[in-house]
């Protein structure tokens, strides 16, 4: 292991990140596709894998830890277990379910033991910067994909060449189901031709989606950062420029269960102001969060005023039919062992109704409703800490659950949730005086 005088070396903070960044590419997005220059996500699991065992090999020269207490990381695991073990007896799994649980399991791992060894050097606030910024880094990608793109398109590019329909497996079901036509500019950003377009200035001839394949993926794996940036950056000028981009990646993705999950987080915050806030910030923050809404459905009513109603549209249409069946399925167990909950054939794409003997199973149903409820305990904590570091990853890890209703238990296979369940308990079991540190990162 290489070290500086001070600490670790930057050299190999810069790896850590990037692993970081790598993992959790993983979930949803183009990039493991461009770095192998093949179709099969199964592949690219296998791969990351790999790297990931060199990488610990190499990184690490003591041994490599698991976490003793860490009651959401084995719940996580007997959930996914018993998963696979289900799917296998009903047949109805994907092949890949055990490369999934286990390129997580490492993930995770690799996040136990980086925060371990960096709280060796550094404080707990520096710390868990070096874990987040991985994170953030991928999100600046996405964001400068789609910022580029989309200006260029606006300069009049045609954003429809180089088709990728059935280049890669990510948007096979969208292709083959919904009629759904991909393209990838100059290997900048994914353009999705789409008759759903929702707000015309912005996606006037399909939706910019920079390296994930589907607006509302788009901002389920960007808006966790917002919270956490806003609370990084200290300058007025970087914050209203944040602001910004965030609400144009809004705008381009124009996804219902976005605007939602951003208001229901609005909501939290100003209740954890009046309560444990002095009434002079909470005003301020009200009115600040007030005009960026007005200042919002201003610049919408100036395009066009029936493009406001997207919203209500989305809410009567399939967008919220997907999201009642994907729950449903999750809360209404037919069977002990029940069949593969990663598997959304389930579904009925045409009626959003879940089909066939598909069902959870008791088993992984109890196993899930304890999981959510630690969760909500480690939230609650969250919550009612006057930190505003606290409130920050309450905000970013209430989001992500918000808005993964839209995908219910799939996110299971994803890199992304272990990411956020390894912050949210590790920031939830500090106290205040560890976190007063985080000004200083």
């Amino acid at each position: 292991m290489i070290h500086s005088f001070k600490g670790l070396s930057k050299s190999l903070l810069f790896i850590d990140s990037f692993m970081v960044l790598l993992n959790l590419s993983t979930s949803y997005s183009i990039i493991p596709y461009l770095l192998f220059g093949q179709y099969d996500r199964y592949v690219n699991m296998l791969l990351f894998l790999g790297f990931n065992i060199l990488y610990v090999s190499v990184r690490f020269n003591k041994p490599f830890t698991i976490p003793r207490k860490d009651a959401l990381f084995y719940i996580y695991l007997i959930l996914n277990v018993c998963n696979f073990f289900s799917a296998i007896l009903t047949d109805t799994g994907w092949k890949s379910a055990l490369i999934y649980l286990t390129l997580n399991t490492v993930f995770y791992l690799i996040l136990h033991n980086l925060f371990k060894d960096y709280r060796r050097y550094y404080t707990t606030a520096k710390s868990l910067w070096f874990i987040s910024r991985g994170y953030l880094w991928l999100v600046g990608l996405c964001i400068f994909s789609c910022v580029f793109m989309y200006l260029l398109i606006k300069t009049g590019i045609n954003p429809q060449m180089n088709s990728v329909n059935t280049r890669y497996d990510l948007f096979s079901d969208n292709y083959n189901n919904l009629g759904a036509d991909y393209y990838l500019p100059y290997y900048l950003s994914v353009f999705l031709v789409s008759s759903d377009i929702r707000i015309p200035f912005f996606q006037d001839q399909g939706f910019v989606l920079g390296i994930y394949h589907e607006p509302h993926i788009l901002t389920f794996m960007l808006f966790p950062a917002l919270f956490l940036s806003l609370y990084y950056i200290k300058k007025n000028k970087y914050i209203i420029v944040t602001l910004l981009v965030f609400l144009l990646i809004l705008l381009l993705a124009g996804s219902t269960t976005n605007i939602l999950a951003v208001l229901l987080c609005v909501i939290f915050y100003l209740i954890h102001n009046m309560f444990f806030i002095n009434k002079k910030t909470f005003l301020k923050n009200f009115a600040i969060i007030i005009l960026i809404l007005t200042g919002s459905f201003f610049i919408y009513s100036l395009l066009n005023i029936d493009d406001l109603f997207f919203i209500f549209a989305k809410l009567g249409s399939g967008s919220m039919d997907y999201t009642q069946a994907t729950l449903e399925f999750a809360v209404t167990p037919k069977t002990l062992i029940g069949s593969s909950f990663f598997n959304l054939s389930y579904l009925d794409r045409s009626s959003f109704t879940v089909t066939g003997n598909r069902d959870i199973g008791y088993i992984n149903f109890v196993v899930n409703i304890v999981f959510l409820l630690i969760c909500g305990y480690y939230m609650l904590r969250l919550f009612l800490s006057k930190n505003p570091y606290k409130m920050a990853v309450f905000l970013f890890a209430a989001y992500f659950f918000i808005h993964s209703t839209k995908v219910a238990m799939v996110s299971y296979s994803l890199t992304m949730l272990m990411f956020v369940i390894f912050l949210m308990s590790r920031v939830a079991k500090l106290n205040d005086e560890q976190c007063i540190e985080c000004y200083y990162v």
